[in-house]
């Protein structure tokens, strides 16, 4: 009895032992076949592979290098899969075609860029910060810290923990995404993506999303730590009779400027309040249903702000779209909104339309192509547009005007001053009233909006 039981255990054990031989060893196959699949630009190795069936799978000491340049490389103590549909992966493993996963959960800790590597993050994202946004704007020269300022911030090392979770539903052709990364030392972010419309044959990194769309998004991001440290850093450099954070902001929207960028007042006035005092930092998106991302490049800059729909709140406070206007003149005829997104305008005092018209044509000088071919839609009923030139703006202060600009912008408001080479509006944006500077060179048409005679 006990001999059987004893050759019954070790039948087992064996057992056990093979399937854990052939699962281990399909595992390796598959990163094998990864490893090869990248080996063109880049080396991926690992210590040792922890694969226990039905479902563990994880990759220890994992480097990846790009080829030819050693010193440029990303660790990770440990990448693990988990939440993986078990019939999917033995499918997967035996190397069958399987159709697009439906779930998984992928792990990663510890991971860092090298020294090289983190240094030409750095170069890449210049002035735009790669740890906090403009994070050297108005404290060091050129907009970027140095190396001996990292070292004072003890910000010289980036080491980050992910978990992303991948859920696919395909009787309603979605896929939702949510991501954690837990960045040391400039705290976490969270993010969720919602897409839409999504093909069981082409996957979401195919080209143009391989035909699916952005349904929602949202970014959340908390890192006052950061923030404080920089801002005491830069603060004491500045000195006591300096004020280092209206610095900051004169920096940055100059720097915006020259991207050809002007953030509109809410917007502004929300980044203001964060880089002065913290605050969790929440980014949401809800882009337009009937635009794929494939043919944004031919609206305004301006207008594809209000195709992703973006959004920020900073801490408890009401969220603000985050909008724009262009900064740099052009002669790019952009295409209009979609007439769903349009806001015709009407008499409301100071509403802005905030969409999109190609600049008028011929030689005129800007401002004064009263015959111009525009798109800009009709008013509403009872309001007529009579095109005037830029000079004539002075005789119509507290009017209501449309103008468009070179860019393909158009924003409606009442006049509140003028200049030989700018007219200052004010706009109704987000339920409150808004101060809108544009300059001369930058209008290419302006209409006079008044009541239509009722008698003619």
């Amino acid at each position: 009895m006990l001999k059987t039981l004893i050759r019954t255990v070790a039948g087992i054990a064996l057992l056990l032992a093979s399937l854990q031989l052939v699962y281990w060893s399909a595992v390796r196959r598959q990163v094998r076949q990864l490893a090869e699949a990248v080996a063109p630009v880049a080396d991926l190795s690992y210590e040792n592979i922890d694969a226990f069936p039905p479902g563990s799978l994880a990759l220890n000491g994992v480097r990846l290098s790009v080829r030819g340049f050693e010193s440029l490389h990303l660790q990770a103590d440990r990448v693990a899969l988990h939440h993986l549909d078990r019939l999917w992966l033995l499918g997967w493993l035996a190397g069958r075609e399987q159709p697009p996963v439906r779930r998984f959960a992928l792990q990663v800790d510890g991971l860092n860029p090298s020294p090289a590597m983190l240094q030409a993050l750095r170069r890449r994202a210049g002035a735009l910060g790669l740890t906090l946004p403009f994070e050297a704007v108005g404290c060091a020269d050129g907009g970027t810290f140095g190396h001996d300022d990292y070292a004072v911030l003890d910000w010289q090392a980036l080491r980050l923990d992910l978990l992303l979770d991948w859920r696919r539903r395909p009787e309603l052709r979605r896929v939702d995404i949510d991501l954690r990364v837990d960045r040391h030392p400039s705290g976490v972010l969270l993010a969720q993506l919602g897409f839409v419309e999504v093909s069981e044959r082409n996957g979401l990194f195919s080209r143009g999303l391989g035909g699916a769309r952005l349904d929602s998004a949202s970014l959340r991001y908390d890192n006052d730590d950061a923030l404080r440290q920089r801002n005491q850093l830069c603060a004491a450099r500045a000195g006591a009779d300096a004020d280092f954070h209206a610095e900051h902001l004169r920096r940055v929207h100059e720097l915006l400027r020259g991207l050809g960028v002007v953030p509109d007042e809410p917007i502004w006035e929300a980044y203001a309040a964060w880089s002065a005092q913290g605050g969790t930092l929440t980014l949401t998106a809800e882009p337009a249903p009937g635009v794929p991302f494939s043919e944004y490049p031919a609206f305004a800059p301006e207008d594809r702000l209000r195709l992703l729909g973006l959004a920020l709140q900073v801490a408890n406070g009401e969220p603000v779209p985050v909008e724009a206007i262009g900064a740099h003149t052009g002669a790019v005829a952009f295409r209009p909104l979609p007439e769903d997104l349009e806001q015709v305008p009407g008499m409301d005092a100071g509403q802005d339309d905030g969409g999109s018209a190609p600049p008028a044509g011929g030689g005129d000088p800007p401002g004064e192509q009263a015959g111009a071919a525009t798109v800009v839609p009709a008013p509403r009923p009872g309001i007529v547009a009579r095109a005037i030139a830029f000079d004539e703006l002075g005789s119509h202060h507290g009017g209501q005007v449309r103008i468009a600009t070179v860019s393909g912008g158009r924003h409606v408001g009442v006049i509140l001053d003028s200049t030989s080479d700018a007219v200052e509006l004010q706009i109704v944006r987000y339920g409150g009233a808004a101060r809108l500077p544009i300059a001369r060179d930058q209008i290419s048409r302006i209409e006079l909006l008044e009541h239509a005679d009722p008698d003619h």
